[in-house]
Protein backbone atom coordinates (compact mmCIF):
# COMPACT_ATOMS: atom_id res chain seq x y z
CA UNK A 1 0.00 0.00 0.00
CA UNK A 2 1.35 3.44 -0.96
CA UNK A 3 1.75 6.07 1.69
CA UNK A 4 -0.78 8.91 1.70
CA UNK A 5 2.19 11.30 1.87
CA UNK A 6 3.44 10.20 -1.52
CA UNK A 7 3.15 12.91 -4.22
CA UNK A 8 4.07 13.32 -7.86
CA UNK A 9 7.05 15.64 -8.39
CA UNK A 10 6.21 16.45 -12.04
CA UNK A 11 3.67 19.22 -11.33
CA UNK A 12 6.03 20.64 -8.72
CA UNK A 13 8.92 20.84 -11.18
CA UNK A 14 6.72 22.46 -13.79
CA UNK A 15 5.60 25.01 -11.23
CA UNK A 16 9.18 25.81 -10.21
CA UNK A 17 10.25 26.25 -13.83
CA UNK A 18 7.36 28.49 -14.84
CA UNK A 19 7.20 30.60 -11.68
CA UNK A 20 10.11 32.95 -12.57
CA UNK A 21 8.58 33.50 -15.99
CA UNK A 22 5.32 34.59 -14.43
CA UNK A 23 7.16 36.83 -11.94
CA UNK A 24 9.18 38.68 -14.60
CA UNK A 25 6.99 39.80 -17.52
CA UNK A 26 8.77 40.06 -20.83
CA UNK A 27 9.41 43.42 -22.50
CA UNK A 28 10.64 41.95 -25.75
CA UNK A 29 7.42 43.00 -27.46
CA UNK A 30 6.75 46.68 -28.09
CA UNK A 31 3.09 46.24 -27.16
CA UNK A 32 4.20 45.37 -23.61
CA UNK A 33 6.25 48.55 -23.19
CA UNK A 34 6.37 50.30 -20.80
CA UNK A 35 5.39 47.90 -18.04
CA UNK A 36 6.06 50.38 -15.22
CA UNK A 37 7.62 53.76 -14.45
CA UNK A 38 10.29 54.90 -16.90
CA UNK A 39 13.32 56.70 -15.49
CA UNK A 40 15.21 59.23 -17.63
CA UNK A 41 18.65 60.08 -16.23
CA UNK A 42 20.07 63.49 -17.14
CA UNK A 43 23.82 63.59 -16.38
CA UNK A 44 23.78 67.38 -16.09
CA UNK A 45 22.58 69.72 -13.34
CA UNK A 46 18.97 70.90 -12.98
CA UNK A 47 18.06 74.09 -14.81
CA UNK A 48 20.23 73.57 -17.89
CA UNK A 49 19.21 72.88 -21.46
CA UNK A 50 19.40 69.07 -21.11
CA UNK A 51 17.24 69.15 -18.01
CA UNK A 52 14.64 71.44 -19.59
CA UNK A 53 14.36 69.36 -22.77
CA UNK A 54 14.20 66.06 -20.89
CA UNK A 55 11.34 67.31 -18.72
CA UNK A 56 9.39 68.62 -21.70
CA UNK A 57 9.74 65.24 -23.41
CA UNK A 58 9.01 63.24 -20.24
CA UNK A 59 5.73 65.03 -19.65
CA UNK A 60 4.52 64.25 -23.17
CA UNK A 61 5.67 60.62 -23.02
CA UNK A 62 3.88 60.13 -19.69
CA UNK A 63 0.66 61.30 -21.31
CA UNK A 64 1.19 58.98 -24.27
CA UNK A 65 2.16 55.90 -22.25
CA UNK A 66 -0.12 56.48 -19.26
CA UNK A 67 2.82 55.53 -17.09
CA UNK A 68 4.97 57.75 -14.86
CA UNK A 69 8.11 59.12 -16.53
CA UNK A 70 10.58 60.48 -13.97
CA UNK A 71 13.57 62.69 -14.75
CA UNK A 72 16.55 62.31 -12.42
CA UNK A 73 19.59 64.60 -12.51
CA UNK A 74 22.88 62.81 -11.86
CA UNK A 75 25.43 65.53 -12.55
CA UNK A 76 29.18 65.52 -12.11
CA UNK A 77 32.47 64.78 -13.88
CA UNK A 78 31.32 66.15 -17.24
CA UNK A 79 28.28 63.90 -17.20
CA UNK A 80 30.17 60.72 -16.41
CA UNK A 81 28.40 59.93 -13.11
CA UNK A 82 24.91 59.71 -14.56
CA UNK A 83 26.10 58.10 -17.77
CA UNK A 84 27.87 55.35 -15.82
CA UNK A 85 24.70 54.64 -13.86
CA UNK A 86 22.63 54.14 -17.02
CA UNK A 87 25.34 52.01 -18.63
CA UNK A 88 25.01 49.58 -15.71
CA UNK A 89 21.19 49.57 -15.72
CA UNK A 90 18.99 46.73 -16.92
CA UNK A 91 18.62 46.88 -20.72
CA UNK A 92 14.83 46.82 -20.76
CA UNK A 93 13.97 50.37 -21.82
CA UNK A 94 12.82 51.48 -18.38
CA UNK A 95 16.05 53.40 -17.66
CA UNK A 96 17.17 55.80 -20.38
CA UNK A 97 19.88 58.42 -20.79
CA UNK A 98 19.08 61.95 -21.96
CA UNK A 99 22.36 63.66 -22.74
CA UNK A 100 24.07 65.95 -25.20
CA UNK A 101 27.09 65.90 -27.45
CA UNK A 102 29.11 68.14 -25.13
CA UNK A 103 29.63 65.29 -22.70
CA UNK A 104 28.82 62.04 -24.50
CA UNK A 105 31.19 62.37 -27.45
CA UNK A 106 33.97 64.34 -25.76
CA UNK A 107 34.47 62.38 -22.53
CA UNK A 108 36.00 59.30 -24.23
CA UNK A 109 38.81 61.49 -25.56
CA UNK A 110 39.24 63.52 -22.37
CA UNK A 111 39.17 60.79 -19.72
CA UNK A 112 41.40 57.74 -19.76
CA UNK A 113 39.56 55.82 -17.03
CA UNK A 114 35.91 56.00 -18.05
CA UNK A 115 33.66 53.32 -16.59
CA UNK A 116 31.52 53.40 -19.75
CA UNK A 117 32.05 53.29 -23.49
CA UNK A 118 29.74 55.14 -25.91
CA UNK A 119 29.64 52.23 -28.38
CA UNK A 120 30.02 49.17 -26.15
CA UNK A 121 27.50 50.28 -23.50
CA UNK A 122 24.91 52.35 -25.36
CA UNK A 123 22.64 52.24 -28.37
CA UNK A 124 21.13 55.33 -29.97
CA UNK A 125 17.37 55.79 -29.66
CA UNK A 126 16.63 59.23 -31.12
CA UNK A 127 17.92 62.78 -31.17
CA UNK A 128 15.48 65.32 -29.74
CA UNK A 129 16.90 68.76 -30.48
CA UNK A 130 19.85 70.85 -31.55
CA UNK A 131 21.09 73.99 -29.83
CA UNK A 132 23.38 76.26 -31.86
CA UNK A 133 26.39 78.10 -30.48
CA UNK A 134 27.47 81.61 -31.38
CA UNK A 135 30.87 83.30 -31.27
CA UNK A 136 30.67 86.62 -29.42
CA UNK A 137 33.27 89.29 -28.62
CA UNK A 138 33.27 92.37 -26.42
CA UNK A 139 32.63 95.79 -27.84
CA UNK A 140 36.08 97.10 -26.92
CA UNK A 141 37.62 95.15 -29.78
CA UNK A 142 35.72 97.37 -32.21
CA UNK A 143 35.18 94.57 -34.70
CA UNK A 144 31.86 94.33 -36.48
CA UNK A 145 32.11 90.98 -38.23
CA UNK A 146 34.00 87.72 -38.46
CA UNK A 147 36.40 88.94 -41.13
CA UNK A 148 37.60 91.88 -39.03
CA UNK A 149 38.02 89.69 -35.94
CA UNK A 150 40.13 87.16 -37.86
CA UNK A 151 42.35 89.99 -39.15
CA UNK A 152 42.76 91.33 -35.60
CA UNK A 153 43.49 87.89 -34.13
CA UNK A 154 46.20 87.25 -36.70
CA UNK A 155 47.78 90.58 -35.86
CA UNK A 156 47.66 89.92 -32.11
CA UNK A 157 49.07 86.38 -32.59
CA UNK A 158 47.93 84.73 -29.35
CA UNK A 159 47.39 87.82 -27.24
CA UNK A 160 43.59 87.59 -27.50
CA UNK A 161 41.96 85.40 -24.86
CA UNK A 162 39.21 82.86 -25.53
CA UNK A 163 36.99 82.05 -22.54
CA UNK A 164 35.13 78.78 -21.94
CA UNK A 165 33.19 77.19 -19.07
CA UNK A 166 36.00 74.68 -18.58
CA UNK A 167 38.82 72.79 -20.22
CA UNK A 168 37.49 70.14 -22.55
CA UNK A 169 34.02 71.69 -22.75
CA UNK A 170 32.42 71.86 -26.16
CA UNK A 171 32.84 75.64 -25.98
CA UNK A 172 36.58 75.09 -25.56
CA UNK A 173 36.75 72.58 -28.42
CA UNK A 174 34.88 74.98 -30.69
CA UNK A 175 37.45 77.68 -29.97
CA UNK A 176 40.26 75.27 -30.87
CA UNK A 177 38.42 74.28 -34.06
CA UNK A 178 37.97 77.99 -34.82
CA UNK A 179 41.70 78.61 -34.50
CA UNK A 180 42.44 75.70 -36.81
CA UNK A 181 39.86 76.69 -39.42
CA UNK A 182 40.76 80.39 -39.52
CA UNK A 183 44.51 80.16 -39.05
CA UNK A 184 44.37 82.25 -35.89
CA UNK A 185 45.76 81.76 -32.41
CA UNK A 186 44.00 82.64 -29.16
CA UNK A 187 44.87 81.84 -25.55
CA UNK A 188 42.36 79.66 -23.73
CA UNK A 189 41.05 80.86 -20.36
CA UNK A 190 38.90 78.24 -18.58
CA UNK A 191 36.20 79.16 -16.07
CA UNK A 192 34.02 76.99 -13.84
CA UNK A 193 30.88 77.94 -15.76
CA UNK A 194 29.68 80.10 -18.63
CA UNK A 195 28.11 82.76 -16.40
CA UNK A 196 31.42 84.05 -15.01
CA UNK A 197 33.01 83.80 -18.45
CA UNK A 198 30.30 86.09 -19.87
CA UNK A 199 30.69 88.55 -16.99
CA UNK A 200 34.40 88.85 -17.74
CA UNK A 201 33.78 89.04 -21.48
CA UNK A 202 31.40 91.98 -21.07
CA UNK A 203 33.95 93.59 -18.71
CA UNK A 204 36.60 93.13 -21.45
CA UNK A 205 38.83 90.90 -19.34
CA UNK A 206 38.65 88.22 -22.07
CA UNK A 207 38.00 88.74 -25.75
CA UNK A 208 35.88 85.99 -27.28
CA UNK A 209 33.79 82.98 -26.32
CA UNK A 210 31.58 80.36 -27.92
CA UNK A 211 28.30 80.04 -26.06
CA UNK A 212 24.83 78.68 -26.68
CA UNK A 213 22.59 81.23 -28.35
CA UNK A 214 20.03 81.42 -25.48
CA UNK A 215 22.73 82.22 -22.91
CA UNK A 216 23.93 85.33 -24.77
CA UNK A 217 20.92 86.55 -26.74
CA UNK A 218 19.97 89.21 -24.17
CA UNK A 219 23.55 90.56 -24.13
CA UNK A 220 23.59 90.72 -27.92
CA UNK A 221 20.24 92.48 -28.10
CA UNK A 222 21.32 95.00 -25.44
CA UNK A 223 24.48 95.78 -27.37
CA UNK A 224 26.84 94.50 -24.67
CA UNK A 225 28.32 91.83 -26.94
CA UNK A 226 29.05 91.63 -30.66
CA UNK A 227 28.08 88.37 -32.39
CA UNK A 228 30.31 87.09 -35.19
CA UNK A 229 28.58 83.95 -36.48
CA UNK A 230 26.46 80.99 -35.37
CA UNK A 231 27.50 77.36 -35.67
CA UNK A 232 24.15 76.05 -36.99
CA UNK A 233 23.62 75.24 -40.65
CA UNK A 234 20.70 77.70 -40.69
CA UNK A 235 20.43 81.07 -38.99
CA UNK A 236 19.07 81.11 -35.47
CA UNK A 237 15.51 82.32 -35.00
CA UNK A 238 16.70 84.18 -31.91
CA UNK A 239 19.49 85.96 -33.84
CA UNK A 240 18.22 86.10 -37.44
CA UNK A 241 20.65 88.85 -38.50
CA UNK A 242 23.73 86.87 -37.47
CA UNK A 243 25.24 84.81 -40.33
CA UNK A 244 26.31 81.20 -40.05
CA UNK A 245 29.94 80.16 -40.26
CA UNK A 246 29.04 78.17 -43.36
CA UNK A 247 27.73 81.32 -45.05
CA UNK A 248 31.04 83.01 -44.34
CA UNK A 249 33.13 80.22 -45.82
CA UNK A 250 33.87 78.04 -42.78
CA UNK A 251 31.64 74.94 -43.10
CA UNK A 252 33.91 72.99 -40.75
CA UNK A 253 32.54 75.16 -37.93
CA UNK A 254 28.96 74.01 -38.58
CA UNK A 255 28.38 72.20 -35.31
CA UNK A 256 25.06 72.38 -33.47
CA UNK A 257 25.33 70.07 -30.47
CA UNK A 258 22.64 67.39 -30.39
CA UNK A 259 20.52 66.45 -27.40
CA UNK A 260 19.05 62.98 -27.43
CA UNK A 261 18.04 59.70 -25.87
CA UNK A 262 20.18 56.57 -25.56
CA UNK A 263 19.50 53.19 -23.99
CA UNK A 264 21.75 50.54 -22.45
CA UNK A 265 23.05 48.22 -25.16
CA UNK A 266 21.14 44.98 -25.16
CA UNK A 267 17.73 46.65 -24.98
CA UNK A 268 15.35 44.57 -27.16
CA UNK A 269 14.97 45.92 -30.68
CA UNK A 270 11.15 46.07 -30.56
CA UNK A 271 11.41 48.28 -27.48
CA UNK A 272 13.99 50.51 -29.17
CA UNK A 273 11.75 50.84 -32.20
CA UNK A 274 8.78 51.74 -30.02
CA UNK A 275 10.82 54.34 -28.14
CA UNK A 276 11.98 55.89 -31.40
CA UNK A 277 8.40 56.11 -32.73
CA UNK A 278 7.01 57.56 -29.52
CA UNK A 279 9.79 60.12 -29.13
CA UNK A 280 9.29 61.21 -32.73
CA UNK A 281 5.60 61.66 -32.11
CA UNK A 282 5.97 63.86 -29.05
CA UNK A 283 8.93 65.89 -30.34
CA UNK A 284 7.26 66.63 -33.66
CA UNK A 285 4.07 67.82 -31.97
CA UNK A 286 3.44 71.53 -32.44
CA UNK A 287 3.28 72.04 -28.68
CA UNK A 288 6.72 70.61 -28.00
CA UNK A 289 8.29 72.34 -30.99
CA UNK A 290 6.99 75.65 -29.64
CA UNK A 291 8.37 74.84 -26.19
CA UNK A 292 11.76 73.94 -27.66
CA UNK A 293 11.90 77.18 -29.66
CA UNK A 294 11.17 79.11 -26.46
CA UNK A 295 14.52 77.91 -25.03
CA UNK A 296 16.38 78.51 -28.29
CA UNK A 297 16.46 74.90 -29.48
CA UNK A 298 15.33 73.31 -32.72
CA UNK A 299 13.46 70.01 -32.76
CA UNK A 300 15.53 67.28 -34.41
CA UNK A 301 14.53 63.64 -34.79
CA UNK A 302 15.85 60.87 -37.02
CA UNK A 303 16.04 57.14 -37.45
CA UNK A 304 18.05 55.43 -34.73
CA UNK A 305 20.68 54.26 -37.23
CA UNK A 306 21.22 57.83 -38.44
CA UNK A 307 21.59 59.03 -34.86
CA UNK A 308 24.09 56.26 -34.18
CA UNK A 309 26.10 57.34 -37.22
CA UNK A 310 26.05 60.95 -36.03
CA UNK A 311 27.38 59.90 -32.62
CA UNK A 312 30.18 57.89 -34.20
CA UNK A 313 31.10 60.77 -36.53
CA UNK A 314 31.17 63.19 -33.58
CA UNK A 315 33.36 60.83 -31.55
CA UNK A 316 35.92 60.93 -34.33
CA UNK A 317 35.62 64.69 -34.99
CA UNK A 318 35.91 65.92 -31.41
CA UNK A 319 38.37 63.21 -30.43
CA UNK A 320 40.68 64.48 -33.14
CA UNK A 321 40.36 68.07 -31.90
CA UNK A 322 41.19 66.95 -28.34
CA UNK A 323 44.24 65.05 -29.58
CA UNK A 324 45.55 67.76 -31.89
CA UNK A 325 45.07 70.46 -29.23
CA UNK A 326 46.68 68.35 -26.46
CA UNK A 327 43.72 68.96 -24.16
CA UNK A 328 43.71 67.10 -20.86
CA UNK A 329 41.41 67.35 -17.87
CA UNK A 330 43.25 64.83 -15.68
Amino acid sequence: MKSSRSISIKPLLVGLITAPVLAAPSVTNAQDFPLREVRIVVPQAPGGASDAMARLMANKLAERWRQPVVVENKAGANGNIGTTEVAKSAPDGHTLLFTYAGSHVTSPALYSNLAWDPIRDFVAVSPVAQLPFVAVVHKGLKVENLESFIALAKTEDGRLNSASPGSGSLNHLLSELFNKATGTKTTHVPYTGISQALIDLIAERVDITFSSVPSVVSHVRSGALQPLAVTSTDRSELLPDVPTFSELGFPELAASPWFGVLAPRGTPQPVLDQLNRDIHAVVQSEEMQTQLRSIGATAKTSAADDFQSLIEDDLQKWGQIVSESNISVQ
